[in-house]
This record gives structure tokens, C-alpha cells and sequence, in this order.
């Protein structure tokens, strides 16, 4: 596993200025299960990463049981009848949502639109540069941007952050804010006890889950090719080379 979320963020509080149909959470929810994320694995991704199914942290911290966090399954059905709660259907459709994206991601948001398409919902592909992506995302004024998290060190707090009302863009870019998980994000901050702490921090992955100003799409991996008569490289989650243990064998 690498310490990676790939994603789709929502900006709630531009949405409901603007009057988006994405300020509606069942809205972002219906795009999170119109999205077949093992289809994008296989069929992107050559099968490397795991489908985004368990919330926001990746796996492969120690301790932190993302098993434990409800499974977002895929469910086109589902995505339906949550765009028909809205009042949306066939002849009163869903208006055009539009995706910022920079050119790396240009074929993947490619797939999840087709993918889209069967619920309903009818996503438009829009690429620019990197920077000025992220400039749009540290202003505020992109509605749905596709991006990624790296984690700077092995602990749920890391991927948390993102969604701390109390934080700025970066690393809020979505402006979510939302007291339940403000107060346990602080009370984490004062838990010395991991298990307690651990837990805390699921309890904020089912608050996101809920309110989705993130729309997890895939975990990354990482593959490493050793040669045979290389012994003692060891992976990490946060992909470091570390060749303390290595040894060259000459036989």
C-alpha cells in the first residue's frame, strides 16, 4: 500500500451560492455510487491500487481498521433513486456537472463520465494546467476538481486534516465545514491512547462518508521489481527507500 487517496472534491460552499445542484449531499452521493471503482482499477489502472471503498485514509497504517468503516459499494440503482429523490429523471434531467481536471487525470475523469452516463448524470471534462488547477482550488472557485492526497507520515490525522474547518486551502480545499468532525479533530489532537484515537478518527471518515466533500476514488500502490540476488528491501506505506537491510548476494 501507498499513502495515497485519489479523489473527486466538492466545494459545498461554493455550490450553494451558486445554486449547484451539488450543494445537495444526495447529489454528490449519487455520483459516489454511479462510479464503479473496480472497473477503474481493472480497467485503468492495469489492476494496481484498491478501489476507494472504506472512506478517506488509505490503507496500510498500522492499527487503523478501515475494515471497520461501512463498504461503499457500487450501486447504479441506487444513484438513481437518489437523483429521482431531487427530482431528477429521464425527462427532467440532471444539469451538466462539470469536472477540473489537469491533462495526467484527463482519462480517468474520461472513464468515471462514461461510467456516470448509466445513472443519469451527465459529467463534462474539463482540463487545465496543474497550476492553474490548484489556483483555482486555493481561491475557491472550482465546484468538483479531481485530485490527490499524499499522506506526510503514517497516522489517519494526516488525510483528516484536509477537511478541518479550521484549516485554509491548502489543505482544505473543499471549504467543508462541519462542527461534529471540527470537535473530534481537536479531541484527537489531545488523545494519547491510540486505540482511542484511532477511533475518533473513524468516527470522522463516517462523517465525511455522510456528507461527501470528498468522493473517494481509488487507494494507490506501489509495485517494487527487485532483482534475485537483492535481500533485505523492505516496502512502506509512504514509499520511502530504505536500504539499511539490503544486501547483495554474489551466488
Amino acid at each position: 500500500p501507498n499513502l495515497i487517496t485519489e479523489y473527486f472534491g466538492v466545494n459545498p460552499e461554493l455550490a450553494s451560492k451558486t445554486n449547484s445542484p451539488l450543494a445537495d449531499v444526495r447529489i454528490r452521493k449519487a455520483i459516489n455510487k454511479a462510479i464503479h471503482k473496480k472497473e477503474l482499477i481493472t480497467y485503468l489502472r492495469n489492476g494496481v491500487g484498491l478501489p476507494a471503498l472504506h472512506g478517506f485514509v488509505a490503507p496500510g497504517i498500522a492499527g487503523y481498521r478501515t475494515g471497520q468503516l461501512p463498504v461503499d459499494t457500487y450501486d447504479v440503482d441506487a444513484a438513481r433513486a437518489l437523483l429521482k429523490e431531487c427530482g431528477y429523471d429521464a425527462t427532467h434531467p440532471l444539469p451538466e456537472i462539470v469536472v477540473a481536471c489537469n491533462s495526467a487525470n484527463e482519462a480517468l475523469c474520461l472513464f468515471i463520465a462514461n461510467q456516470l452516463k448509466q445513472a443519469g448524470i451527465t459529467l463534462r471534462v474539463e482540463v487545465m494546467q496543474g497550476k492553474a488547477l490548484n489556483e483555482r482550488m486555493v481561491k475557491g472557485d472550482v465546484l468538483l476538481f479531481k485530485a490527490s492526497w499524499i499522506a506526510d507520515y503514517p497516522d489517519p490525522e494526516s488525510f483528516l486534516a484536509v477537511c478541518y474547518g479550521g484549516y485554509a486551502a491548502p489543505p482544505n480545499y473543499t471549504r467543508f465545514r462541519n462542527r461534529e468532525f471540527d470537535v473530534k479533530y481537536n479531541l484527537s489532537m489531545m488523545q494519547s491512547d491510540d486505540i482511542l484515537r484511532y477511533q475518533t478518527y473513524m468516527d470522522m471518515d463516517r462523517i465525511l462518508a455522510e456528507e461527501q466533500p470528498l468522493i473517494p476514488l481509488y487507494y494507490d500502490e506501489t509495485l517494487d521489481f527487485v532483482q534475485h540476488n537483492i535481500v533485505g528491501l523492505s516496502p512502506n506505506a509512504l514509499n520511502l527507500l530504505t536500504l539499511k537491510m539490503v544486501k547483495k548476494t554474489y551466488h
